[in-house]
């Protein structure tokens, strides 16, 4: 990554840490990891000879061709991992299938085929902790790597990471999604007794209700609410007949702009609770009023008089 400098009129680009004296003169030193560090420039740099920028000109800096050496940005070759998983969203239990490929970043080549590296991938929670770890081998320029999702693993957006501490790539990341599931413990119908409501009116509704494992939550509590233009709108409580039958009903406000509702029913079983909804335009809007002008008019019939 290089720096800008300006020193004197002169527009000058220097590498990593590069420090300027005050004695006008720049004594710089990069550091390079691995096998390739080595010290690129050392003691003072004729300043007279690096290049100006034009007066007026738009254009910042232009690095010197002494400091910006291939070696220094990267090599001549640089890959690029592109991180792919089998689908976006998981829930506890499930395996999360991620597939890396490495590419050249201008020619989009493969790495070569005697090449076999190592590769360091980490999962990160929705908080940015470390949730596993684990590391794969690069194959033909592609990796491969799977986490089983614990059992009771707390849902949100994680991230799975790769890097490449021995090699020098360039990291990637892929984000996905873990989501807390649990099967349904009652299954539950809603009726609505009439197809239309208008502004005003009484909604009633028949609740159908069992238990998923069989049985009726006899003696339930439901309790009734409805969304109506984006507004709530409370139907009170009732209960759940021997049968697993419930009726409900609701009073629809006076003033209704487009008609668009839900009606909600939270069934409390115990410990269980659940709710079951139903959207339907089942709201009609108030109908138009006509005004009817009569207009009289007058006929004048004209008979021919009698001679």
């Amino acid at each position: 990554m290089s720096r800008q400098l300006i020193v004197g009129g002169l527009s000058v680009a220097v590498l990593g840490s590069v420090l300027l004296s005050q004695t006008l003169g720049l004594q710089a030193g990069a550091r390079l990891g691995g096998a390739t560090s080595k010290i690129l420039a050392a003691g003072a740099i004729d300043l007279t000879k690096l290049p100006r920028a034009e007066a007026g000109s738009k254009e910042q800096i232009t690095m010197h061709k002494d400091l910006a050496t291939t070696a220094v940005l990267g090599g001549k070759e640089r890959f690029l991992t592109f991180v792919s998983t089998d689908k976006p969203i998981y829930k506890s239990g499930e395996k999360v299938y991620a597939r890396g490929i490495l590419l050249d970043a201008a020619e989009h080549k493969p790495l070569s085929g005697n090449n076999y590296e190592n590769v360091q991938i980490a999962i990160l929670g929705p908080k940015g902790e470390n949730v596993a770890a684990g590391s794969a081998q690069v194959q033909d320029s592609v990796w491969g790597f799977a986490w089983e999702v614990p059992e009771g693993q707390a849902g949100g957006q994680y991230t799975l990471k790769a890097t490449y501490p021995w090699n020098g790539h360039c990291p990637a990341e892929r984000k996905f999604d873990v989501r807390a599931y649990r099967a349904p413990r009652l299954k539950s119908q809603i009726t609505f007794l009439r197809d239309g409501y208008g502004p005003g009116e009484k909604v009633n509704a028949t609740l159908d209700v069992k238990r998923a494992e069989g049985g009726v939550p006899a003696g339930a509590k439901v309790t009734v609410s409805a969304n109506i233009d984006g507004v709530e709108v409370s139907g009170g409580t009732a209960k759940v007949d021997e049968q697993g039958l419930c009726q409900v009903s609701l009073q629809l406000p006076e003033q209704i702009a487009r008609g668009e509702g839900t009606l909600a029913l939270v069934v409390e079983d115990g410990g269980v609770v659940e709710t079951a909804s139903k959207t339907a335009a089942w709201l009609r809007p108030p109908p138009r009023q006509f005004q009817l002008f009569c207009r009289q008019s007058t006929s004048i019939f004209i008979r021919k008089a009698a001679t």
